[in-house]
């Protein structure tokens, strides 16, 4: 039986829990990863990520050539510096750490995989008129018009096959998406791809807090109806892969803040550089799917060795 020894990046566990290139400027709410009604399955994305963990995150990319990569919204505050009360919206607290990612609301038991950018203009109505872009080149993957049947509401999902890990975005809770995008279309850096809105299935997020979620990630398994099936949520997953539980994300503006600092230039080198928090092995008798899609972001193979004299 084959025993992959797998490992979780610090900071994806214990992220604020308790407790771009310069020339490439460009209380709480119930965001829950497309959980039924919009309840937030914390335990049920836990369980997901430590499934695949970001496997062992020692990626042997240095020498791969610096991204290129915009701010998904009109929002200039982190191109200039500002603080992330200029950049990020609350989420009913006043606390703008609220719309950050990690463990940031309902006192460190909620987490909030994303960041929330705030809006910048509204029309007379007094809704957010933000055009949304593309943050890299990619093709689109999914499209949910259907705001009440996730707690994403009207979202959409691009996938970023010209960078290594092949990445996804996330852009949720739109007023619209622009017209003519389509699933398979493939998408430029910078194009607008939908208006920022305050859609959301379960819950209401109020107009004056209207913002954008940002997510980047990996996208965890091509089994995910399998487990989602045997959890017994009560409600049918209507996103097929591309439901939140599915996709994992890390820190969008951790990411940003390095790579503007030219810590980093790519997420390879990212998610290389992440602190270690968890070791564990499962037992398995086939490579992880995650290790299949994201080879890279294995270490000798995911650790794969006999156990015991075991084997099938």
């Amino acid at each position: 039986m084959l025993v992959p020894s797998l490992v979780c990046p610090a900071n994806r566990l214990r992220s604020r829990c308790h407790s771009l290139d310069d020339n490439e400027q460009k209380g709480g709410e119930g965001e829950g990863k497309n959980s039924p009604g919009g309840q937030t399955k914390v335990s049920a994305m836990v369980l997901a990520w430590l499934s695949f963990l970001t496997v062992a995150v020692a990626v042997p990319m240095s020498a791969a050539e610096r991204i290129a990569i915009v701010w998904p919204t009109p929002n200039e505050a982190f191109a200039q510096g500002k603080p992330d009360s200029d950049i990020l919206q609350q989420a009913g607290s006043g606390d703008p750490a609220s719309g950050g990612f990690g463990c940031v609301r309902s006192n460190g038991h909620q987490f909030h995989e994303g960041i929330d950018i705030r809006a910048m203009t509204r029309d007379r109505r007094g809704e957010p008129t933000d055009e949304i872009y593309a943050a890299m080149d990619g093709v689109v993957r999914y499209i949910c018009q259907r705001a009440g049947e996730s707690s994403y509401g009207r979202y959409v999902v691009l996938e970023h096959p010209g960078v290594t890990p092949a990445v996804y975005t996330l852009y949720a809770h739109l007023s619209a998406t622009a017209p003519g995008l389509s699933v398979g279309q493939s998408v430029t850096r910078g194009q607008v791809i939908a208006t920022m809105g305050h859609t959301a299935g379960g819950y209401a997020i109020p107009r004056d807090r209207a913002h954008l979620h940002f997510e980047i990630g990996l996208w965890v398994t091509r089994d995910f109806q399998s487990w989602y099936s045997g959890r017994g949520f009560g409600s049918p997953n209507e996103h097929g892969f591309y439901n939140g539980m599915n996709l994992m994300g890390f820190d969008p503006l951790d990411f940003l803040r390095q790579f503007r600092a030219k810590k980093v230039d790519n997420f390879a080198e990212y998610l290389s550089h992440m602190e270690v928090a968890v070791r564990l092995k499962i037992a398995t008798t086939r490579t992880p799917d995650f290790v299949q899609r994201y080879p890279r972001c294995s270490r000798n193979r995911c650790h794969c060795s006999w156990v015991a004299g075991k084997s099938k």
